[in-house]
């Protein structure tokens, strides 16, 4: 930890072997181990921050001890096969990259991502819970008593009507993903072809507002509020 204190940026790699992945190796708390918490609690400024003062502390009478120094830039790499409650220190992490179970040239490809030789074109396939009281949580789940607009409410609240304790949204929902540019949809999406047959085409123009080029990885979802069968509130569509 004092080695990576002393560095400008670190990549911290976390998460679970493929061992504890796929059929019979489900988990009533799906979260990183506690070790691996405490050492991003330390990386960022918890425990180690406190052993580094203990360094100057014969340094002679009157003599000051330097200023702290800041903690690093953290990058979190995540590789799990299954969603995760994150910790509270993800959210100071820099940048956060979830890997899955990468295969042989696993170690290449994330190379490339994290150095930006390569755009991170990737969105989440899962929704990335708040606690393991949410689960399950997903995108499509059927309409409840509850209002949708609640379930996704912004943070910062005192709960709401899901939980008492903590805001009902995802920490990352399901389609969430960032680049290293941006992009604008300019106007609203336009139904150009609809039929019984041959489905919905929809078109929009899509804008890099950003310094470099990329691949916007354009989601589109639909719902059927009224249907004789209960229907998913929203599902992806294209």
């Amino acid at each position: 930890v004092r080695a990576a204190r002393a560095s400008d940026v670190v990549v911290a790699v976390v998460g679970e072997g493929p061992e504890l992945s796929g059929e019979a190796n489900s988990l009533a708390a799906p979260e990183l181990a506690k070790a691996q918490v405490d050492f991003l609690d330390a990386l960022l400024g918890g425990e180690a921050a406190a052993e580094g003062t203990s360094e100057h502390a014969h340094g002679g009478r009157g003599a000051q001890p330097p200023a702290p120094r800041q903690p690093p830039r953290v990058v979190l790499v995540i590789i799990s096969g299954r969603p995760l409650v994150l910790p509270r220190s993800a959210d100071r992490c820099a940048a956060v990259l979830w890997t899955c179970h990468p295969g042989t040239e696993g170690g290449r490809g994330l190379a490339d991502v994290l150095t930006g030789a390569a755009e991170p074109g990737g969105r989440l396939a899962f929704t990335l819970p708040r606690h393991a009281g949410q689960v399950p949580l997903y995108h499509d789940h059927k309409p409840t008593g509850r209002p949708l607009g609640e379930y996704y409410r912004a943070e910062g609240g005192s709960g709401g009507t899901r939980y008492l304790d903590s805001a009902g949204s995802p920490k990352f929902p399901f389609g969430y993903g960032l680049t290293y540019t941006s992009f604008r949809v300019e106007g609203p999406p336009r139904v150009v072809h609809a039929s019984a047959d041959a489905g919905v085409v929809v078109r929009c123009r899509v804008v890099n507002t950003g310094a470099r080029a990329g691949t916007a990885v354009v989601q589109a979802y639909a719902g059927q509020p009224v249907a004789e069968l209960s229907q998913p509130v929203r599902r992806l569509a294209a």
